[in-house]
């Protein structure tokens, strides 16, 4: 007999409609989820210590439902975990159940608060594929959208909610009015944003260019522009999302050659970056090496003639030495003379085949399941080793191992980049320590012992 699925919100339906948790939002002035969730927990917390159980268990569901990770790049699982730690995680929307989005739904219909709304009838449409609650997501999306003037501060947020609601809107039909509005208002925030010459216009112009909004051939005429003044003052970084943005413009309007050239110039820029950077005072060899090798390969990519690349890649193999100037030493000692001395023992024998066979049975195999949770536990401790994408190098310089930073990916790229860790975890610590400290001493005790040739080894291959 299997446990019935416990619903999100602990509370009855009923408990809601004497709970006014609008009042939490309008007593901070608050306009945003995350920010939301946060005082919904302290409005849970508190009414837990006084005995509003009602009020505790509305503050609760609430503080879940708006602590949920916007991922709006990803379509299939457009809300993730808030906090996500080995196999461990926060709630996300497919753990809803149907008490859950009743409540969801009410609450939707009884809020004054256009984010709070929006969000409430986003996860309610995504649970229980109402149509009615997805046009009300993307009518609240809209009024939340006509509230913000794009700046520094708010472009990234704009961003977010623009492709969210474009992506709601052209599920109810592009040809749809609403969507068209939606439309609009995307490329208005765009042209905005370029026409105060905001630094981070991509972020808003990548959305129109996700949606093929308005004129393309305009925004790719921006975009090149933006980038030519990023390039005037060594800004590379920026220069290549303007660039890659130009490209994608013109290959949407199927200007295949003139996106080609924005690609080599974007892939230029990382060939610029490392040159500058080596070329300075204070240079750091890590960063004109990743942007070299970065620059070979999208040239390389994209055609560029093999004496080009030669001479590139030479040059990174001069950067490649001096790496090791950018690198800290550490060592620390391990005291391993018991397993030495144990290994040494467990193949003592006067007779060569029993000492051959124990040392054949001296080290265990590995246990996947055991690695799997060994992995685990390290990331849970030590995240920051493996959020981020990270190269290991050889003493020339060259890359013998890259890491893309797996935590931010998702379904099978992630189960991958976590099974290659879990072999490289293996490698590196594991059957290496194994290696050293146990295969090597037997080895080394057995030739001592025994000084077998070639003829008394025959025997291991002699039936196979």
């Amino acid at each position: 007999m299997t446990d019935k699925p416990r619903s999100v919100f602990e509370g009855s339906v009923r408990d809601f409609g004497a709970v006014d948790f609008d009042k939490i939002i309008a007593d901070s002035k608050c306009s945003a989820c995350e920010e939301a969730s946060k005082l919904f927990w302290v409005a849970f917390r508190d009414a837990q210590e006084v005995g509003l159980h009602a009020e505790a268990h509305v503050y609760h569901f609430l503080s879940v439902v708006c602590g949920f990770h916007p991922q709006f790049d990803d379509k299939e699982s457009p809300y993730g975990p808030l906090i996500a730690a080995g196999d461990k995680r926060s709630p996300i929307p497919d753990d809803l159940l149907g008490d859950d989005l009743l409540v969801i739904k009410e609450i939707a219909d009884k809020s004054r608060f256009a984010f709070l709304k929006a969000r409430l009838y986003d996860v309610h449409w995504m649970s229980a594929k109402s149509h009615i609650s997805c046009r009300s997501a993307v009518e609240n999306y809209r009024a939340l959208i006509s509230e913000m003037a794009p700046d520094e501060q708010s472009i990234h947020t704009l961003a977010n909610l623009l492709l969210r609601s474009l992506d709601l809107a052209a599920r109810l039909g592009r040809h749809k009015e609403l969507y068209q509005s939606v439309e609009k208002q995307a490329v208005d925030t765009a042209l905005i944003a370029l026409s105060d010459d905001l630094r981070n216009s991509w972020v808003i112009l990548r959305i129109v260019a996700i949606h093929n909004c308005g004129d393309q051939a305009v925004f790719a005429i921006k975009s090149n522009s933006f980038a030519a003044s990023f390039e005037a003052v060594f800004d590379y970084a920026r220069a290549r999302d303007y660039l890659e943005l130009a490209s994608w413009f013109w290959r949407n309007i199927g200007e295949s050659e003139k996106s080609e050239d924005a690609q080599k110039r974007a892939a230029e820029t990382y060939v610029r970056e490392s040159f500058d950077e080596e070329a300075s005072a204070q240079p750091s060899f890590i960063s004109a090496s990743a942007s070299l090798q970065k620059g070979i390969e999208a040239l390389r990519r994209l055609g560029e003639n093999e004496e080009r690349i030669k001479k590139l890649r030479r040059k990174l193999r001069e950067i490649g030495p001096n790496l090791a100037e950018c690198m800290q030493r550490s060592t620390f000692e391990v005291d391993v003379s018991d397993i030495v001395q144990n290994a040494k023992n467990r193949v003592k024998h006067e007779d060569l085949t029993t000492a051959l066979v124990a040392f054949a049975y001296a080290v265990e195999l590995t246990d996947l399941s055991s690695l799997r949770k060994q992995l685990g536990e390290l990331i849970e401790r030590y995240p920051l080793n493996y959020m981020f994408a990270t190269s290991m190098i050889d003493n020339a310089g060259r890359t013998i191992h890259y890491n893309p930073g797996y935590t931010s990916l998702r379904g099978d790229s992630a189960e991958e980049a976590f099974i290659e860790e879990m072999f490289k975890h293996a490698s590196d610590v594991e059957w290496s320590f194994r290696a050293r400290t146990i295969i090597e001493p037997s080895r080394l005790q057995i030739f001592s012992d025994h000084r077998p040739t070639l003829r008394d080894l025959k025997f291991l291959v002699k039936n196979c």
